[in-house]
């Protein structure tokens, strides 16, 4: 109750279980203005984050919102599955943020936030991007 948070339950393999997480979550939030997406694991990294992304951004119907994509910091070339995973996450959320902008959204990729100062200027120009920071809708992919 202090900080205002909500959890829902959310399949990012169903697109009825995201639509409903949208809309169950800006429902109890009134709006939000900014969505992020903390990745998960293998294909389902990419998958979530796309699906999530795209409920969101059409929720906003034409208001300047920001989405966050965030993946691991770490690098694990030994699994197979997070190998593709991490470039494919970064590749179709850069694609995202580009058919995205010209309806008010702004996309923020951040997959290498392995040091202090790469998480302060993460911080920055997210702040930069987003009008405000509260409401806030997170996903986090598993």
């Amino acid at each position: 109750n202090e900080i205002r948070a909500h959890a829902f339950a959310c399949d990012v393999l169903s697109e009825h279980s995201v639509k409903q997480l949208i809309g169950q979550s800006l429902d109890a939030l009134g709006g939000a203005d900014l969505l992020i997406n903390v990745a998960g694991k293998g294909y389902v990294r990419a998958l979530g984050m796309m699906r999530v992304s795209r409920a969101f951004a059409a929720a906003a119907a034409g208001r300047p919102v920001t989405i966050a994509n965030i993946a691991a910091a770490t690098s694990n070339l030994q699994q197979f599955g997070y190998a593709g995973s991490k470039p494919a996450f970064r590749r179709l959320s850069d694609g995202l943020g580009g058919k995205l902008r010209a309806g008010g959204v702004t996309v923020i990729t951040a997959d290498e936030l392995q040091d202090k100062g790469a998480v302060e200027a993460f911080i920055a120009r997210l702040c930069q991007s987003a009008q405000t920071l509260s409401p806030v809708v997170r996903s986090a992919s598993r």
